[in-house]
């Protein structure tokens, strides 16, 4: 198992922007939002896609800039993505692993 520590974050723009698309492909129940898989939500330096239909989870592994040593994996609801690409939500806590 790797090594980890949690720590919150602040999210850049561009991760910002990542998750309003991601939302809006959730609220228009379009398939790379829909279907189970680790990698089809994409985009510079951040990955992920829909890991629990049911209840609704999604994991994203995040290449951060600012940390170019770490890796920082994260699990969010439906409802957790909207809040994010809303800007209603502007930190983050994260699981930062060493690359």
């Amino acid at each position: 198992m790797d090594d980890f520590i949690r720590k919150d974050v602040e999210l850049p723009h561009d991760i910002i922007e990542f998750f309003d698309w991601v939302n809006d492909a959730i609220q228009t129940e379009e398939d790379n939002a829909m279907t189970e898989s680790d990698d089809l939500l994409q985009a510079k330096g951040i990955y992920g896609g829909l890991v629990d239909r049911r209840r609704k989870i999604y994991h994203f592994t995040w290449f951060p800039e600012a940390e170019p040593s770490e890796r920082w994996e994260m699990q969010l609801l439906a409802d957790e993505i909207d809040e994010i690409g809303s800007g209603y939500r502007k930190t983050l806590r994260v699981k930062a692993c060493q690359r």
